[in-house]
């Protein structure tokens, strides 16, 4: 089996996250909000991962983590909580056109809200145009979103240069989606007044993530209950999962300049491969190694992702959320491309347990396939 899909979930093959997993299901089963000791014990052990997490993003005290099931959550969080409770400061929100769908409905639904959505267009190359943002921001704007990495292309915007022109604009925040690039790249988070994850992108968890804050930005409650997660998120915080989401980060930071430069030598022998192709154009112009797309110039894309498949060779087509509902990829409109190459790309997406034998194996399947097709 070849598994390309990694920005989809992360192969994982750590069995140290699994092995704790099991451990503190075990040993940490009571609830952390119990007045026992036990209570206690397991609170302590939450604790201490919301400590290593911020270390490891090098923040300090006065931001928060609060455990949750993932980024669609804390971006629903973020957004709706902060637009609902400071709409008295204004009801403008700038946001980039090529935004994962969970940040583009979230916004949708704002927009319903009576909220005003800014959108700033991406560049050719799928860069957030910096540009726009300038013209675009004033007074009663209250929100600037944009992700660090594109999901579909591997784009990768210019946080600084976005918080270079937010900071002078004191009612607004800067929230970014960091699920592709964290662990993966250098960001300097220090910058970002919020941002959200989904641990499953690094070898973490399905089901775990985190939204990290400064503590004295307000938020609305999404829902009703408990006071958990600072009165922040109501119901019992998993331990075994804010411990694995913990420990599997810090494993990819550790290593992130290492994976780094060896996943570069992955995408450099699958552009080199992809280019000798006539009928593949390459979408993805920019220096993130994690995430190569591409078209096909005559020949469908969901007929050869199903004749890889048949061999046990994984890719994939748009993001996994819109995988299955038979739409043109947005963000590949957006940057030039015409609907017919939009809605025939592929993407392949590397994590460092990947092989150069298995790019290779990749692109000779891939050509077989494209040769076969009429």
């Amino acid at each position: 089996m070849i598994y390309f899909d990694n920005a989809a979930t992360y192969k994982n093959e750590n069995q140290e996250v699994l092995d704790l997993f099991l451990t503190t299901n075990k040993k940490f089963f009571a609830n952390a909000n119990s007045s026992h000791r036990l209570g206690y014990l397991v609170n302590q052990e939450v604790e201490k991962a919301r400590l290593s997490i911020l270390k490891d993003l090098k923040l300090d005290n006065s931001y928060e983590v609060i455990f949750n099931s993932g980024a669609t959550e804390g971006i629903n969080h973020a957004l709706k909580g902060y637009a609902l409770r400071n709409k008295s400061r204004g009801n403008e929100i700038i946001a980039f056109k090529n935004e994962h769908p969970a940040v583009n409905e979230t916004l949708l639904s704002l927009s319903k809200m009576g909220f005003k959505i800014i959108y700033i267009d991406p560049d050719k190359n799928g860069e957030f145009n910096y540009a726009q943002l300038k013209s675009a921001i004033n007074n009663k704007t209250i929100m600037v979103v944009a992700m660090s990495v594109n999901n579909e292309t591997g784009s990768v915007n210019n946080l600084d240069k976005i918080y270079a022109i937010t900071k002078s604009y004191p009612k607004c925040v800067f929230f970014s989606d960091v699920t592709q690039s964290i662990g993966k790249i250098k960001v300097n988070y220090h910058i970002l007044d919020m941002f959200t994850f989904s641990s499953h992108k690094f070898g973490g968890l399905i089901g775990s993530g985190a939204l990290i804050k400064k503590k004295k930005i307000l938020l609305a409650k999404l829902m009703d209950g408990g006071a958990q997660e600072n009165n922040l998120r109501a119901g019992t915080v998993s331990a075994p999962l804010a411990l694995t989401t913990s420990f599997a980060l810090h494993k990819m930071i550790k290593n992130l300049d290492v994976n780094l430069k060896y996943v570069g030598k992955l995408k450099d022998c699958l552009i080199e491969g992809l280019k000798s192709n006539s009928e593949i154009i390459i979408n993805s112009k920019h220096d993130f190694p994690y995430i190569v797309n591409f078209s096909l110039r005559s020949k469908k894309a969901s007929v050869v992702i199903e004749a890889l498949s048949n061999k046990e060779i994984y890719v994939s087509s748009l993001s996994a959320c819109h995988a299955k509902s038979n739409v043109v990829s947005n963000v590949l409109l957006n940057i030039g491309l015409d609907k017919k190459l939009a809605e025939n790309s592929i993407r392949v997406s590397f994590s460092e347990t990947n092989t150069i034998d298995e790019v290779k194996t990749f692109l000779i399947n891939l050509n077989q396939i494209l040769n076969d097709i009429r």
